[in-house]
């Protein structure tokens, strides 16, 4: 390597040669950007000269001394600084010659990212336009059926995060089977994966289409309105409900495909000998078990729901019991998404330390295992109660004052257990990604990668997440049935709805970089800011959201402040998508 130039200069060319492919026009830009670069390095360089009277020489430039040992044979020793690269390209099976591609062109943004970023978008566009045309009521203006109609296509949503979360998880699986490199080389993952996921996205594109075209056209419940008078839609309508009925069936079948993608997955013969490819691991294992339970609860919502409507069972009521037992399930399972985001961030951080076989601490696995099945049976505890009628909402706090019996005395204890033992272990979990070290060099902190931004702020968002539906379980004892203080509180939980999503496109990011970087890599610096803009936007956004309930509060400087954080979330998550577009592996690099 050249020795006998600054820092400063080979970080911009590498911005300017990233404009240059991107965009010719703005060639001219980045000589002008690199201009003044050079030139305070060139004066820096010749008053060195002067100083010391090196004459030019690059050998005699003060630079930073870095000291490597090695054995004769035997490679880097575990003092030195490249030893954990070199244990780590070892077991890839790589020589210390190969180098990454130079180009990004050769590890192109891959089929499952896109589809990511289509269901994020579709996510905060319709968020944003709800927001938007609220605002505009506010001021005036007669939006009520576009209000209702977004209102209602945002209840389609609740698929988007646990699908993205499913499909980060299976590319984290082809990429630790193709060694830390790109897994299409391999022919990973297969074609009818990939058709899976562009199936899953395009019928979360129809829902949500159908969803605010059948509410502008026949009303807010246009499904329940053709389930109990048939002749209340026309052809049109009833068209649209048979579709929305098929579109629903395809994305479970979509589900299905991409959870048993993670165990067909082959391991590619070139780089594994018969038997030696890893297990599936922990962080995948309970991401699926959780989303296993998560749509078929939501599935079992919408048949009962349909039946109830349609009379087809009994005769139509406000809320059948089934559904009663079910929407208590669902609401139970609301810490599915963000409690999945913590295993795979977990899961991040130990492949960034051995991008083959990194696993987190065996306590840490041992926690992701108990969290996976304290939400199960919480899910069936509160069927439990709700179909007997001894509990209102999983959302709530358990009042032992209100029993009426031993038994659900019992399943009110067992409840609150369960739901103290969870929080036990997130924390837990996120204590094991802060004190993980690498297992080749335990005793080496200098070679410990740092924990990068992007995986701070996932923790800081599942921090925030669970703190909020803590007090919404324990503190406070809402039914959010249109009083002012419930629609105070549901507004709080909508707002930390969103930390699921922002999750997903800094672990989409991180994903990114470590391909592309053979798994030594981290996104830009730019885009650890943006990642850190997000992340305070959100609490301030929660902040503000419970600071308005308060009287004493100027309900002006809430609103002002509400969206402006929607404003910084909204640009910062722009600029971090495009940073995964535009990652290259030059700044994928870990500095």
């Amino acid at each position: 390597l050249p020795i006998g130039i600054t820092e400063p200069a080979p970080r911009t060319l590498n911005v300017a040669a990233m404009m240059a492919r991107t965009r010719p026009c703005c060639l001219v830009l980045a000589l002008l950007l690199a201009t003044p670069a050079c030139v305070s390095g060139i004066a820096a360089v010749h008053k060195d000269k002067q100083a010391d009277g090196s004459g030019g020489d690059p050998a005699m430039l003060p630079l930073p001394e870095v000291q490597h040992f090695k054995e004769a044979g035997k490679g880097y020793k575990k003092d030195s600084p490249l030893f954990t690269r070199e244990t780590v390209v070892r077991d890839m099976g790589l020589s210390a010659d190969v180098k990454p591609p130079m180009s990004a062109m050769e590890m192109p943004v891959s089929n499952t990212i896109k589809c990511v970023i289509v269901l994020v978008a579709q996510f905060f566009a319709i968020y944003g336009a709800l927001s938007c045309v609220q605002s505009l009521n506010r001021a005036g203006y007669k939006l009520e059926d576009e209000e209702r109609s977004l209102a209602h296509a945002s209840h389609s949503l609740f698929f988007n995060p646990m699908l993205c979360i499913l499909f980060l998880g299976v590319r984290m699986r082809a990429v630790q089977l193709a060694k830390g490199q790109s897994p299409e080389l391999y022919g990973l993952p297969p074609w009818w994966l990939k058709c899976s996921e562009i199936v899953g996205v395009t019928c979360c594109l129809v829902l949500s289409i159908i969803a605010f075209t059948g509410s502008m056209l026949h009303g807010e419940e246009w499904e329940g309105a053709a389930g109990r008078t048939r002749i209340a839609l026309n052809r049109c309508g009833q068209a649209m409900l048979i579709t929305w009925k098929v579109v629903t069936m395809a994305l479970y079948a979509s589900f299905a495909v991409t959870c048993c993608a993670a165990w067909a997955l082959q391991p590619p013969s070139d780089l594994w000998q018969p038997g030696e490819s890893p297990e599936v691991s922990t962080a995948l294992a309970c991401t699926i078990f959780l989303a296993s339970i998560y749509f078929p609860v939501f599935l079992g919502l919408a048949t009962a729901k349909l039946f109830n409507d349609s009379g087809l069972l009994a005769q139509p009521v406000r809320f059948s019991p089934l559904q009663k037992a079910l929407r208590s399930a669902a609401s139970t399972l609301s810490l599915v998404p963000m409690t999945c985001c913590l295993f795979l961030s977990v899961r991040l951080r130990a492949l960034q330390m051995d991008p083959i076989n990194g696993n987190p601490q065996g306590w840490v696995q041992a926690c992701c295992y108990a969290c996976s099945a304290s939400i199960a049976l919480q899910t069936l505890l509160s069927i439990a109660t709700a179909a007997s009628g001894a509990s209102k909402d999983a959302t709530t706090a358990p009042s032992f004052e209100d029993v009426k019996d031993a038994a659900s005395g019992i399943v009110d204890g067992l409840r609150l257990v369960l739901m103290a033992g969870l929080y036990a272990w997130l924390v837990a979990i996120i204590a094991g990604a802060w004190l993980m070290q690498p297992e080749a060099s335990s005793d080496a902190t200098n070679n410990l990668p740092p924990l990068p931004t992007c995986l701070k702020c996932i923790f800081a968002l599942s921090a925030l997440f669970f703190a909020v539906y803590l007090l919404l379980w324990v503190g406070f004892k809402f039914d959010f049935d249109g009083s002012d203080e419930g629609k105070g509180m549901q507004a709080v939980r909508d707002a930390v709805a969103f930390c699921p999503m922002i999750s997903v496109v800094f672990m989409a990011t991180m994903v990114r970089a470590l391909q592309l970087s053979h798994g030594f890599g981290t996104p830009q610096d730019w885009c650890h800011t943006a990642c850190q803009v997000a992340t305070a936007a959100a609490v301030s956004l929660t902040a503000v959201r419970i600071a308005s309930r308060m009287p004493s509060i100027q309900k002006k400087a809430c609103t002002v402040l509400n969206y402006v954080s929607l404003f910084a979330i909204y640009a910062s998550l722009a600029t971090v998508i495009g940073a995964l577009v535009t990652m290259t592996p030059e700044t994928a690099v870990a500095a």
